[in-house]
């Protein structure tokens, strides 16, 4: 008040945290387990160490020391070719967010991380741009495609694992019911002139 400086506020986003599925979860990894696990040729290392090697030293030391990062992940290397299981950091809170939480509180959610660039790099980082458009990144989507796949194809044809995910998500949500986090009133906006409008 003393500067006259004004204050205006507004909701512009709202997000919920992630209810992971541990029944999906431990059904999709059983698929990803019977795929061959990837493998990287000595060009792709040789790149995604100099991805690597252009981070800060700061950012590597930050992602060990971030809780759902074990030391099996740590000691690995440069890309990580297996699939880990690491039952103890599961639902432990993880820098970020995802709209993928609020999928999670409708639907059961089922979720596994592949290999798409070199261990310690951040997503929305140039070095992720490189990484996720070369052929690391495409072999892990593959990855991704073929265990989803599996996965989804188990599901259905074992109705068994969807009765108990859905068992287990009425449990997790304990009488809990979604609500969009942004009120109906809050519109998104409008950037786009007219005259740049598709037809227009």
């Amino acid at each position: 008040m003393m500067t006259e400086t004004e204050v205006h506020g507004g909701l512009k986003a709202g997000c919920y945290d992630t209810l992971p599925n541990l029944t999906l979860n431990e059904q999709m990894l059983a698929q990803w387990n019977e795929l061959p696990p990837l493998s990287f040729t000595e060009d792709e290392l040789t790149f995604a160490k100099s991805l690597q090697a252009s981070l800060d030293p700061s950012v590597l030391a930050g992602t060990a020391q971030q809780s759902f990062v074990p030391q099996e992940i740590n000691s690995s290397g440069i890309l990580l070719e297996q699939v880990f299981h690491i039952p103890q950091t599961f639902r432990q809170s993880m820098q970020g967010s995802s709209d993928l939480g609020d999928v999670s509180w409708i639907a059961p959610l089922g979720q596994v991380f592949t290999t798409c660039a070199p261990y310690g790099v951040q997503v929305h980082i140039w070095q992720a741009t490189a990484a996720f458009g070369s052929s690391l990144g495409m072999k892990g989507y593959a990855l991704c495609g073929k265990g989803d796949g599996r996965g989804c194809a188990y599901s259905l044809l074992n109705p068994a694992v969807i009765e108990k995910a859905k068992e287990e998500f009425e449990n997790l949500k304990a009488g809990k019911h979604y609500e969009c986090g942004i009120p109906e009133e809050v519109k998104a906006p409008n950037r786009f002139k007219p005259s740049l409008r598709m037809g227009g």
